[in-house]
């Protein structure tokens, strides 16, 4: 029987921790790698992003690998944290996560796809 092959799966890959090389890269679920195209994005270009059913948008923080927003839960999540989390400069982490850092939203592509991150870069 032959060894199964390790895909990168859920998985970002950030040079500046050192372990990779080159340009910030993502594996989304299905294991298809995205890389960075836009690093300064605004409140209307995420927010557009995030609204679009066709948009993964995933989560990463605490330098742990992304989480998944599907679109019915982003709503929800939009108001209740990223929106202010990532726009706010005034938002203050809560008493109940004291170590918690803003996010970036960061928009990556593939093949004429894009693809929303939102990372604390910790």
């Amino acid at each position: 029987m032959a060894a199964r092959k390790r895909r990168n799966v859920s998985r970002l890959l950030d040079p500046r921790w050192g372990n990779v090389g080159g340009e910030m890269r993502l594996f989304d679920r299905a294991g298809r790698e995205w890389t960075l195209a836009n690093e300064q994005l605004d409140v209307e270009t995420a927010r557009r992003l995030y609204q679009d059913p066709d948009v993964p948008v995933a989560v990463a923080e605490g330098g742990g690998g992304p989480t998944w927003i599907d679109p019915p839960d982003r709503p929800r999540r939009w108001a209740d944290d990223l929106q202010a989390r990532t726009f706010d400069a005034s938002w203050k982490p809560p008493h109940d996560a004291p170590g918690a850092l803003p996010f970036e939203a960061l928009e990556f592509g593939s093949d004429g796809d894009r693809l929303l991150l939102f990372f604390d870069a910790d």
